[in-house]
């Protein structure tokens, strides 16, 4: 049998080179490098957690959305605030570390799932998810 390493080490590695990317220790421009990777995390939570955002707000997740999946084409499938990030702290690594095409079907999907709130409101996951709470 092949030993892999546990998943718990995997976790470890990815988030340990997540900060390393996000917060480098060596930067000249510390300050904008850390507001713009704080930005990026933020940016990245609102990415997936933002379908169960209110109705009245999926219209402008949905733009944001088309905003992220039109710059990885416009980028050649790279991410705009990890190249802003790239330039100030004159790092070249990713903190993502999927395929590109797996991040793409996370927002095709997340449009997909946006879309059917928005345009039904009472099919979001929002609506569902007080539904079922309430």
């Amino acid at each position: 049998m092949t030993d892999i390493p546990y998943l718990e080490d995997i976790y470890k590695l990815h988030f340990k080179n997540t900060m390393n990317v996000l917060f480098p220790n060596k930067s000249k421009n510390k300050l904008i490098v850390y507001l713009i990777s704080i930005l990026h995390i933020i940016g990245a939570l609102v990415l997936q957690w933002g379908i169960f955002l209110k109705p009245k707000y999926l219209f402008y997740y949905f733009i944001y959305l088309l905003l992220i999946l039109f710059s990885y084409y416009i980028f050649e499938n790279h991410c705009f605030m990890t190249l802003i990030s790239n330039k100030y702290s004159g790092i070249k690594k990713t903190p993502l570390y999927i395929k590109k095409q797996t991040a793409k079907n996370i927002i095709i999907i997340n449009s997909i799932i946006t879309l059917i709130g928005f345009l039904i409101p009472k099919m979001s996951l929002y609506t569902i998810l007080k539904y079922i709470f309430d």
